[in-house]
């Protein structure tokens, strides 16, 4: 990625056509090899997710797309207590490696944080996700430990305060 490349591309909230791209990306091979619960999601189970977090203000989805608008990666804020988040990111199919996920990560960070000091943002990584690890340390999160994670599994909590 050139870093004027990046100056061209846009963060915006995710709307319900978003459906869609959550679902094919959230079922792709990589990205469910490295989830928590790696079995497919289901269209129902997932729209019936999708519409909830989009109306939930506990929740805050946004999509980077380039200068053309194509979708680039989405990441996601959960409210898990007051003031802290949990982040999820993913970088779509062919863009993974390239700097999306510091830029996609830098952006919702901002958007979050909408002049409101003070948030702690936590992630969960499985310890073999290489990637994501490098990602979020690369990202300015700090590592606390290891964590019970969804369904009991070993997880590293990374945070950082925003």
């Amino acid at each position: 990625m050139k870093p004027a490349e990046a100056d061209a591309w846009n963060l915006r909230a995710a709307t319900a056509g978003d459906c869609r791209m959550y679902w094919e990306w959230a079922n792709d091979p990589q990205v469910r090899a490295m989830a928590f619960r790696s079995e497919p999601i289901p269209w129902e189970g997932h729209c019936q997710w999708f519409e909830r977090r989009l109306a939930s203000p506990s929740s805050h989805l946004f999509v980077l797309e380039d200068a053309e608008r194509r979708p680039l990666g989405q990441v996601r804020f959960d409210a898990v207590a007051d003031g802290v988040f949990e982040i999820d990111v993913s970088v779509g199919p062919g863009r993974r490696g390239g700097g999306v996920g510091r830029v996609l990560i830098a952006r919702g960070e901002a958007a979050l944080r909408d002049g409101a000091a003070g948030r702690l943002c936590r992630a969960l990584v499985k310890p073999c996700n290489a990637a994501s690890l490098a990602l979020f340390r690369s990202s300015g999160y700090q590592e606390c430990g290891m964590v019970s994670g969804p369904g009991g599994q070993e997880a590293i909590l990374l945070e950082k305060l925003l």
